[in-house]
């Protein structure tokens, strides 16, 4: 992936217990693209069934495709998996390069 053209994305939500962190990977893998992870925070839920308190995590990934066209289209594809898992609670923000 090197010299790929590439974004870098904040992917937050249940990403585990939705499953929403391995269907995103799955897409960029699927896609022909490629991604790195360059950070994770990740908390458990809270284990007091009274309360049953669900927390988010977030992961920071930089996100490669051949060329600007797959690149665009892994991310559209993206965010059309964030807004349709509702469940997931998740969001996608593409982070500006320095």
């Amino acid at each position: 992936s090197f010299g790929w053209p590439s974004r870098d994305l904040l992917l937050q939500g249940h990403l585990f217990d939705q499953g929403l962190i391995n269907q995103a990977l799955e897409i960029i893998e699927k896609r022909g693209g490629d991604f790195e992870i360059t950070a994770f925070s990740v908390q458990p839920n809270d284990q007091n069934t009274e309360f049953n308190f669900r927390r988010t995590s977030s992961c920071s990934l930089t996100v490669f495709g051949v060329d600007t066209a797959a690149l665009d289209d892994i991310i559209s594809r993206l965010h059309a998996l964030v807004n349709v898992l509702e469940s997931a609670e998740g969001s996608l923000t593409e982070i500006p390069h320095p």
